[in-house]
């Protein structure tokens, strides 16, 4: 096992010292041979000079302090190496301090740790478990904390071999993602020198698998280990060692790892806590950590001793797009490209400009039974600008953001592939489509009579409308079959123009209904809010009507409205909104309202609207106004009562 520097590298299998040589190891580059100094458990070997024996008791401290607490976490002490002349005279474990270039030769075996910061090279392999021996740069000793942290990382190696060594899985990546994290664990000052950096290259490339993360180095991987300690304790990595004891086979290696913190459980959750930063509130500009049940934060763990420095804030490496009003609608981007292998993860950053409700569509990425999807979500509620996590069930997630006030949000979607058995990919291609409505169209029948008296005008008109909407760039446009008929009077006595006489024009007729016909307001705003339809409804506009007046001189060019106000408050103007509410469950505007008679300018107006328009398509939830649906973390609730 090797430990390099906190950079990025890739890590090269150790072979196996022999054995069968019965030649005292050698250190290169040493002419006055090599002087030791120990105790009962181990034995410090440096090139004998005039400050070998400082820095070998110096590294003996280390070891010593590093030693009790290490093997009582592991359950075990290290397995005897080979012994003999060969083996470093006894049993005992044996650490080398490598000047810089030297080379050792042990049981016929040359090692050089070049660049590599410590090795721990198997001895005496007895199955699957083996002892070892370390080798270190002497030059660390400069450098105190440094020097701790890699002999914790190599001292780890010589007890994971106690259970397993791993020879069975080339570049066993949790031998090094477990070591890399037992740096933290008990060293934990020098954890931003030689921890924290791996965190970075784990960050940049979330799309490795664990497994086999390639580029990324399995050093990388300690954040696994940062999760079991989290969800089930520090002990639980010591735990994977043990149930290794005796397994042979990467697939029996990973399952001994699996039984401890389940991949299929935890992974999603893992890739949701590894955004792991905090984001601004879209009123006040404060950054929190967002809205979430089930997450905890790696800024909260504590190593086995001491306070832990800062655990970083770093975000992973993620893909923007952005959804803004255009020629096509609905409003919609494309994420192509995904690729995600075993134990991998994909962010994309969504953010819609404008739109009252937003849609994801997951249905054409294979493998949907190891896809987890999660969105880190926010919008610019009026109330509530934070943040919060949602686990997506099935395929898709709705989203009404309008439901919450807000105008535009933004999403960050979490993708994973919790696949840890056979190597599932899982690829495809997903969609996001933002609309200016919360739901997809409208249908039903609308009744509307109103009338009005006074000065000697009397004005009556009926009207039933046929409806279908659908969600357009300018929110609710008719289409056909939308129809409607009417029928008015508008009867005058004693006008003007024509004196003693009274005139009347009439009107009846049918047609399909315009785009203006039907000003409607709703699934656009908190679903508290009433609907509304705008008045006056222009009914003549259905079809032309015909008039009658005694006076051959009248015009006969004034349309015949209905609709007026309902209900009636303090009325500002002759004309003003037609109100319904939501059904229960909010997938129906109602219209069931008959005005109080008002008066206005010495004339009464009354008006009566009845009918129910269906949605199709209902966007029901808000991020933060669940109403008749839940959203992990939040109570289910029900919307304040329309008015």
């Amino acid at each position: 096992m090797t430990l390099v520097a906190a950079s990025p590298s890739a890590q090269a299998a150790q072979p196996q010292p022999s054995a069968t040589s019965s030649v005292a190891p050698k250190m290169s580059n040493c002419p006055g041979g090599m002087s030791s100094f120990g105790d009962s458990n181990v034995v410090i070997w440096a090139c004998a000079d005039g400050s070998s024996d400082g820095d070998e008791s110096q590294a003996l401290f280390t070891i010593e302090s590093l030693y009790g607490p290490m093997t009582t976490f592991m359950g075990h002490t290290p397995l005897p190496d080979s012994g003999g002349k060969a083996g470093g005279g006894d049993t005992r474990i044996d650490i080398y301090l490598m000047n810089d270039g030297a080379s050792l030769t042990r049981e016929g075996f040359k090692d050089q740790l070049g660049a590599d910061l410590g090795h721990a090279p198997g001895d005496n392999t007895q199955g699957t478990a083996s002892s070892a021996y370390i080798l270190i740069q002497r030059s660390l000793l400069r450098t105190p904390l440094r020097f701790n942290s890699v002999m914790a990382h190599e001292f780890f190696h010589v007890l994971e071999d106690v259970y397993n060594d791993a020879d069975s899985c080339t570049d066993y990546w949790f031998t090094e993602a477990a070591a890399t994290w037992a740096e933290w664990y008990f060293v934990p000052d020098d954890a931003p020198t030689d921890v924290f950096p791996w965190l970075v290259t784990f960050q940049e490339s979330p799309g490795n698998s664990l497994f086999t993360p390639g580029t990324r180095t399995p050093y990388s991987d300690f954040m696994w280990a940062m999760y079991m300690q989290q969800e089930h304790g520090a002990a639980s990595i010591a735990s994977a060692w043990k149930a290794m004891s005796g397994l042979s086979g990467c697939a029996a290696l990973n399952g001994a790892v699996d039984a401890q913190v389940s991949f299929a459980a935890n992974f999603n959750h893992f890739a949701v806590e590894n955004f792991d930063n905090m984001l601004p509130d879209f009123q006040t500009g404060v950054k929190a950590w967002p809205v979430c049940s089930v997450c905890q934060h790696y800024q909260d763990l504590a190593p086995l001793t001491g306070s832990p420095p800062p655990f970083p804030l770093l975000s992973p490496s993620t893909s923007a797009y952005q959804i803004v009003p255009g020629t096509s609608y609905p409003w919609k981007v494309t994420v192509s490209g995904v690729s995600l292998p075993q134990l991998s993860a994909e962010y994309d950053d969504i953010s819609v400009v404008a739109g009252s409700s937003v849609e994801f569509d997951f249905s054409h990425l294979s493998n949907p039974s190891d896809l987890d999807v999660n969105l880190i979500a926010g919008d610019n509620d009026p109330g509530n600008g934070s943040w919060r996590v949602m686990p997506v069930t099935g395929t898709d997630e709705k989203v009404c953001v309008a439901a919450d006030g807000a105008q535009f949000g933004d999403f960050l979607v979490v993708l994973d592939n919790h696949d840890a058995g056979a190597p599932a990919q899982i690829t495809g291609s997903y969609t996001v489509t933002a609309r200016s409505t919360c739901a997809l169209s409208l249908a039903g029948n609308l009744s509307v009579n109103s009338s009005s008296s006074g000065g000697g005008i009397k004005i009556t008109t009926k009207a039933t409308m046929r409806v279908k909407l659908k969600s357009s760039a300018q929110g609710w446009q008719s289409f056909p079959p939308s129809t409607g008929s009417y029928s008015g009077t508008y009867k005058q006595t004693g006008p003007a123009d024509c004196p003693g006489g009274t005139y009347v024009i009439a009107a009846t007729g049918s047609g399909k209904m315009k785009l203006g016909d039907l000003g409607l307001s709703a699934y656009q705003q908190p679903y508290s809010t009433a609907p509304q339809v705008g008045a006056p409804v222009l009914l003549g506009e259905l079809a032309d009507g015909t008039y009658v007046s005694p006076c051959d001189d009248h015009p006969t060019s004034d349309p015949l409205t209905a609709g007026y106000q309902c209900p009636v408050t303090q009325p500002s103007s002759l004309y003003g909104d037609l109100q319904g509410s939501y059904s229960g469950d909010d997938s129906a505007v109602v219209f069931n309202c008959t005005a109080t008679p008002f008066q206005l300018s010495g004339s009464t107006y009354n008006t009566t609207v009845t009918g129910t328009l269906t949605a199709t398509g209902l966007f029901p939830c808000g991020l933060w106004q669940p109403d008749f649906c839940s959203l992990p973390g939040e109570v289910t609730k029900p919307h304040p009562a329309s008015s």
